[in-house]
């Protein structure tokens, strides 16, 4: 039975400022050890708002499961030769795109299809490709790097019949984080600086830096237009688009509160919906825009957390308190 915590006692507890460093999916190793935590990562809603797919390390390598999000009912959805993470659902529901660390550290795109149970791998070349987004079941967004000392990421679509492969992004910034719109028009995307180092060779003051430049920006598919949609002090993230593609919703990250923004796409309008007193690094808003799921760490745990947002209630999904 999923848990309920009164939004006064929510507020109450003791917030641990960590969830998710770069690492955990930049290619590293989160093969659970003994002692070490049981990671829950990445939640996204079905289309149909009633499953949700996400990360986790519970059975030992990391790897996609999907559970109901009304009943604790998790199903693991890939297997335990590759770690695997970031998933997305295709338009359908029918499917989805996560990537895999095949070898290497080298992460590679895969579909699983629910009706068949296959898999099949959709990106081949040496480059660091995940944080896919589906259009039309069609079309893929992602992000990719060079290699796994490259600290910079592009944008690249991929048609999935044809593996028509096009990079969207002019490698000035760095992109990441890739969202479609539903009418296949514009691309929501994290632009921060462009940095010359490796992860290996930057301090914590650069790195820093680079964090504390990313502003939510939208592509235009059929011109080389880059709109910024934020431009302020804090580090924004974790673009998406609602259903009716009317607003777009993100992180603004302000010293250590998370604040979860809805902005209206036409007038620039905003809405906060929530504010945790916590560092969140994905989250995921339902297709009826009522609810919000996202992971976070609290007292050395790891766990996913549904946010209702009209009752303002938050119940355990998965993990632990």
């Amino acid at each position: 039975m999923i848990r309920q915590i009164s939004v006064v006692a929510f507020l109450l507890t003791t917030m641990v400022v960590l969830l998710l460093k770069a690492e955990i999916v930049h290619g590293q190793n989160t093969l659970k050890k003994e002692n070490s935590p049981t990671f829950y990562l990445n939640p996204k809603w079905s289309p149909d708002g009633k499953m949700i797919a996400f990360a986790s390390n519970v059975e030992g390598k990391l790897s996609v499961y999907t559970i109901s999000s009304t009943e604790s009912d998790m199903k693991r959805i890939t297997d335990s030769n590759f770690e695997s993470g970031t998933p997305n659902w295709s338009s359908d529901g029918n499917s989805l795109v996560y990537h895999k660390i095949v070898e290497d550290g080298i992460l590679k795109l895969f579909i699983y299809s629910f009706e068949s149970g296959i898999e099949t791998q959709v990106t081949k070349s040496e480059t660091i490709d995940y944080g896919a987004s589906w259009l039309a079941n069609t079309i893929l967004c992602f992000n990719s790097r060079q290699n796994l000392d490259d600290i910079n990421h592009n944008i690249y679509t991929l048609d999935i019949a044809s593996h028509d492969l096009s990079k969207i992004t002019d490698s000035k910034f760095d992109y990441s984080a890739p969202v479609w719109s539903s009418n296949g028009k514009m691309i929501a995307c994290i632009k921060s600086i462009l940095m010359t180092k490796s992860f290996a060779e930057s301090t914590q003051e650069e790195l820093s830096g680079i964090r504390n430049s990313s502003e939510v920006v939208l592509l235009n598919i059929d011109m080389p237009k880059v709109q910024n949609l934020t431009n302020d002090a804090f580090p924004n993230k974790c673009p998406s688009f609602s259903k009716n593609g009317r607003y777009i919703y993100y992180i603004s990250q302000e010293n250590s509160n998370s604040i979860f923004v809805q902005q209206k796409l036409k007038t620039g309008k905003k809405h906060f919906l929530l504010t945790l007193a916590e560092n969140i690094n994905n989250f995921n808003v339902s297709p009826d825009g009522k609810s919000i799921t996202y992971s976070t760490r609290r007292n050395g745990h790891y766990a996913i957390y549904i946010w209702d947002i009209s009752k303002m209630k938050e119940c355990l999904l998965v993990g632990e308190l």
